[in-house]
């Protein structure tokens, strides 16, 4: 592919299956295999403990999975978290979601490189996202990434607390695992 010949957000909407999950790095088209039976546990563990806090938060907040958010154009960046929120959410959307989710997950399946993980981090805050939570099923770790912050690394016993940006949630790391 010439450094030119960059595939677009509608460039990538056009090519959804649901053969392969496919996203965009500047331009540059990543596929990935549907992820396994423990990858979609985890999600489901997060939308569970994510969930009863959006709905009881007092704040105006939505939890989706696998959505496609267009967080750069000119070259285009399309990343769908395994599972992200966002505040103050609007009318639903039938495509991508212009803009930044205000929390990301992604789940590191055994197809992944951490190295790509940390990059999709690092694209995720430099698009203005406020959380970033990567998930290590192996590892049986979580790191958190916020802006201008060091990243630190929580174990099973630890209790992942959702800050300023989501304000009263709290579980412990090891139930994601379960």
């Amino acid at each position: 592919m010439l450094a030119h010949d960059y595939l677009s957000a509608e460039d990538l909407w056009a090519l959804s299956d649901n053969e392969v999950k496919r996203e965009l790095l500047r331009g540059e088209l990543i596929e990935m295999p549907p992820p396994g039976e423990e990858h979609g546990g985890i999600a489901a563990n997060l939308v569970a403990v994510l969930h009863p806090w959006a709905r009881g938060s007092g704040l105006e907040a939505r939890v989706l999975v696998e959505t496609g958010f267009v967080l750069e154009r000119g070259p285009d960046t399309v990343l769908s978290p395994d599972v992200s929120l966002r505040l103050a959410p609007g009318p639903l959307s039938k495509a991508f979601v212009v803009g930044p989710p205000d929390l990301a997950v992604e789940i590191v399946s055994p197809s992944d490189h951490l190295a790509a993980i940390l990059r999709k981090a690092e694209a995720y805050l430099e698009a203005g996202v406020r959380g970033v939570w990567v998930v290590d099923p192996r590892r049986r770790q979580l790191w958190v990434y916020a802006p201008e912050c060091e990243p630190h690394v929580l174990g099973p016993n630890d209790m992942l607390d959702g800050g300023a940006l989501l304000p009263g949630f709290e579980v412990r790391v090891g139930v994601l695992f379960e």
